[in-house]
């Protein structure tokens, strides 16, 4: 799995929206150094996960936060712009082995499902909100 720029794109709007406040796209991209091409496509795929909300209207318009991100993690974010959240191919399910069938195992296999699990875990560990705090110390 690789964190695309649509993912990375996906969680610098998440902060930008954060506070709470509903936005425009010039002030999340600006702020956020999102090229305001790519930002409409994914603000477009966050609206459709439930994500963020758009309101149009030239006084109130923009887009706002729908998750709560004290209840929101990473893999959250992540699994919502990425439908492939694997290491590899071999993890997916169906994904038809040769090395790993009946009672031959793949030790390759076994390592990559070890360290996907850790991955899993580590990306859920944290909520988005603990995240955006956790250095607000100055560490």
């Amino acid at each position: 799995m690789k964190i695309t720029r649509e993912v990375d794109y996906g969680i610098r709007t998440i902060r930008a929206l954060a506070d709470g406040k509903t936005r425009t796209i010039k002030f999340i991209c600006d702020n956020e150094h999102i090229p305001i091409d790519s930002g409409y496509k994914v603000f477009r795929k966050l609206k459709e996960c439930n994500i963020i909300s758009i309101s149009v209207g030239a006084k109130n318009g923009g887009y706002k936060l729908l998750i709560d991100p004290k209840m929101s993690t990473l893999l959250d974010v992540v699994s919502a712009l990425d439908d492939d959240l694997y290491i590899n191919d071999c993890l997916e399910d169906g994904f038809n082995c040769e090395n790993n069938t009946g009672d031959k195992v793949c030790m390759v296999n076994r390592e990559l499902c070890r360290i996907q699990k850790i991955m899993m875990e580590e990306m859920s560990k944290h909520t988005l909100y603990e995240i955006l705090t956790m250095y607000d110390d100055g560490t």
